[in-house]
This record gives structure tokens, C-alpha cells and sequence, in this order.
């Protein structure tokens, strides 16, 4: 329905009917008299907008969301300030907007719930060997509803928690977790395939004893292995096993002026973070915030931009905590 608006020349707004499209040839005011020599306007009417943001939405931390308030070519201003008609939102609660035209203005409003990701956990990293058993190791993942590997190669599932590996070759398997809210989150292990087989025919056992690499019957390294503390493999690679223990050394050198090392070891793939505290204990730096595998690292700390002072180092990986003092002369 479109209003008709009557007005005499120079003269505004005479009076109005409701017009449904018929036709206009004939028209005659409220008193019935003849429209001739008015004016004619016609106004179309604007209906106000109609908004629906939708039903409240859950995603994941790290996801974003999209939100559209509809209605082009209006004129829009969200509880965030923004004014287009879509923004985009990471962050968890609640968000209205409110649309105007020519015909009014109406609001909406949406809650928005973002989750956080599982806490993935591949496992330690393994090693097995070729030449002597266990030929394969089973992986044991951990922190979510269901679980997705990758690659497959040598694994007996790769929709499980814990499969059997059994590659024959070092791999990384990545495994990707999803909880019930439908987050997901990675993890790596490695996998290392060290093969031990020597003599002619490739069916005795190298083991370092004492030192020394020897080359021995299948049946006799259980002993060596229990007894006498050898390990599988050439001596040379005793250079690449994992440390025992979460460790953080003593930093050097010590006092130092600007420049010292940190050393400190990862029995198992961590999150590590290493802060460094004044001795009022506020935090000066972090040096380390980051998922680590296992193995021996090392960083160095320059201090040129602090007074001399006495100051603490502290490591935080899985359940360890140490923490240490150093002091900076200059």
C-alpha cells in the first residue's frame, strides 16, 4: 500500500489517503471535490528492518566467527562500535547490533562462545630397532573424544588412541585430537628405527658394552642389556640419547657482564617456558615460551639493556619447576 500525499501549490500536506494502485485519473479530496489543480506526491512506504543475528553460536579458541546483521544498504552500529553490516569476532560473549533505515530502527543480539582446544598429547617419543624385539611400539595419545594420525604408513590404526606403530624407517606421527565441543589440537612423536643387525648374516645384535661395539648373539644381549648396563646400538650413539631427568643448570658464566648461557634438558616433548625475575621479582624477560621435544638445549641471555642486580632464571616444563640466581656485573 503506498500513501498519497495532497498538496496545493504552495501549500503543504492538504490531506492524505492510502492509494492501492488503481488508477490515477480520477481523484477527489475527503469533501468530494475535484483534485484539479493540485499537486500530487507519492511516497512509497519503508517497512523497518527485521533483524536476526540467529541462534547463539559456539566455536573453538583460534576460530573466528562472522557475525551479519543483513539488511543492505542500512545504516548499522554494534555493541563493539564497529559499523559495517559484518564484523568478525575471537572472543568469547555476548554481541548486539542495532540496524536503521528510513523506516526505524530494530536490534538483535547474539552469544558467542569460543572453547578452548584439547590439551593434545602424542606420547613420548620411542624407538625401536631392527634386528632385535620388540620390532614396533605402541603409541598412547591422550586429551581428547577421538583421535587421527598421520601419516598412516606403518601404524595398524590411525583412528585410535593408541595404535601400533611399526615403521621401518624414523618417522614423526602427528595426531590430531578433537574433544566433545567439536576443538581440535596437535601433537608430534618421533619415532626412531635404529638398526642393530650385524654380522655375515645380518642375525647378530650390536651393543655397546664397556665403550666398545660388539656384535652378539640375539640370546646373550638381554644379559648385557640387565647386567651390565650396555644399550643397543653402536657406542656412537650414545650421543643422541634423551636425558633421564628434567634438568636446569647453572647458568655460565656466572657472575657475567652482559652475556650468559643457560643449559637445560627435556626428558619428554614439553611446553617450556623460562622467565627472567628481578630481585623484587618482577619479570624482566622470557626466553623461552614454546612446545620443545625431548633432547638438550641451550640459550643465551644478554642483559645489556639491565643494571647490575642479582636476578632469577625460572623453567617451567610439564610438572617440573626450578628456579635459579645469577648475577650481572658491570
Amino acid at each position: 500500500m503506498q500513501r498519497l500525499y495532497w498538496t496545493d501549490y504552495g501549500v503543504s500536506s492538504v490531506f492524505s489517503i492510502n492509494y492501492d494502485g488503481t488508477d490515477l485519473k480520477q481523484f477527489y479530496k475527503p469533501d468530494h471535490t475535484n483534485y484539479t489543480g493540485l499537486a500530487l506526491d507519492i511516497e512509497r512506504g519503508v517497512d523497518p528492518p527485521e533483524v536476526d543475528l540467529g541462534e547463539d553460536i559456539t566455536r573453538c579458541v583460534g576460530e573466528t566467527e562472522t557475525l551479519d546483521a543483513g539488511n543492505p544498504e542500512c545504516t548499522y552500529l554494534w555493541s563493539t562500535e564497529e559499523t559495517t553490516r559484518t564484523i568478525n569476532v575471537t572472543t568469547s560473549g555476548n554481541y548486539s547490533v542495532t540496524v536503521t533505515n528510513a523506516g526505524g530502527s530494530a536490534s538483535d543480539d547474539i552469544n558467542v562462545a569460543f572453547n578452548t582446544p584439547p590439551d593434545a598429547n602424542a606420547g613420548d617419543d620411542a624407538i625401536i630397532y631392527i634386528g632385535y624385539p620388540p620390532y614396533s611400539t605402541q603409541l598412547n595419545a591422550t586429551g581428547g573424544e577421538t583421535y587421527s594420525w598421520s601419516p598412516t604408513t606403518g601404524l595398524s590404526e590411525s583412528n585410535i588412541a593408541n595404535p601400533i606403530a611399526s615403521p621401518e624407517e624414523s618417522m614423526t606421527y602427528t595426531v590430531t585430537v578433537t574433544d566433545a565441543n567439536g576443538c581440535s589440537a596437535s601433537d608430534e612423536i618421533f619415532v626412531n628405527v635404529v638398526d642393530v643387525r650385524c654380522g655375515k648374516k645380518n642375525d647378530k645384535v650390536l651393543v655397546c658394552h664397556n665403550g666398545h661395539t660388539i656384535c652378539i648373539s640375539p640370546n646373550a644381549v638381554e644379559t648385557h642389556l640387565n647386567n651390565h648396563g650396555d644399550y643397543l646400538g653402536n657406542c656412537g650413539d650414545q650421543l643422541v640419547t634423551l636425558p633421564m631427568e628434567y634438568e636446569l643448570h647453572a647458568n655460565y658464566p656466572n657472575p657475567f657482564n652482559p652475556i650468559t648461557r643457560i643449559d637445560y634438558s627435556l626428558p619428554y616433548n614439553s611446553k617450556v617456558s623460562i622467565q627472567i625475575f628481578d630481585v623484587v621479582g618482577r619479570e624482566v624477560a622470557t626466553l623461552v615460551d614454546d612446545k620443545l621435544k625431548a633432547g638438550y638445549y641451550s640459550i643465551d641471555f644478554n642483559a645489556s639493556n639491565l643494571s647490575s642486580g642479582i636476578y632469577y632464571y625460572r623453567m617451567i616444563a610439564g610438572d617440573f619447576s626450578a628456579i635459579k640466581k645469577m648475577v650481572l656485573l658491570k
